[in-house]
């Protein structure tokens, strides 16, 4: 008798549905109130998907909505010292464009 073994090799993005692709809390070592904000990390994921500024002039600013916040990542609170400012004339970030973007997706904010 014969027993016959299929492997299959599927690709996939690099995250999968449901996970966080992208927690950046403009809470970095240099951020000071009216600072120049150059990139934002991604706390989800150090190097992947990290923001860089494309226009306007972004700062960071100390108007958040308490000085802790809730990380849905690591559920811990965590220090929130800062927040963008991005009220200057086309003030933008962006990431790097990915396939992991291509289906729905939720974005949450404090406004």
């Amino acid at each position: 008798m014969r027993r016959l073994f299929v492997t299959a090799t599927f690709v996939l993005p690099l995250f999968s549905l449901g996970d966080t692709l992208g927690h950046w809390r403009f809470d970095e070592v240099d951020a000071a109130v009216g600072g120049i904000v150059l990139s934002a990390i991604n706390v989800a994921n150090e190097g992947t998907f990290d923001a860089s500024v494309v226009g306007g002039n972004p700062l960071y600013s100390d108007d958040v909505p308490a000085a802790e916040i809730f990380d849905p990542i690591t559920q811990t609170n965590l220090s929130n010292g800062f927040s963008l400012d991005a009220t200057a004339a086309s003030s933008r970030l962006t990431v790097i464009q990915d396939t992991s973007f291509d289906s729905s997706f939720t974005v949450e904010f404090f406004v």
